[in-house]
């Protein structure tokens, strides 16, 4: 959940590993980006090749609350084509 943990500066990371790839699911992830645009950033890699996933996408924000809701959202968003997500503490 938080990472770089200095006083003042913290920030939450969330991960998570699709089954297909990137276009398929752009415009849902571009309209969950837009809603939280001000308390959080989204990113999309995809991955060639890979044997587990095709896509992963980040979630970054300095707002826990933030970064759970954008989690939230784009798991129930994505139902059915989420391979694995992770939450990240202290990294």
């Amino acid at each position: 959940d938080l990472l770089f943990s200095k006083e003042g500066n913290r920030f939450f990371s969330h991960k998570i590993f699709l089954k297909v790839d990137e276009l398929p699911i752009a415009s849902t992830v571009e309209t969950i980006a837009q809603k939280y645009k001000d308390v959080a950033t989204i990113g999309s890699y995809p991955k060639i090749n890979h044997s587990y996933y095709k896509t992963k996408l980040t979630i970054d924000s300095t707002d826990k609350d933030a970064a759970e809701s954008v989690l939230g959202d784009l798991t129930t968003a994505l139902k059915g084509v989420v391979f694995f997500s992770a939450k990240y503490a202290n990294i």
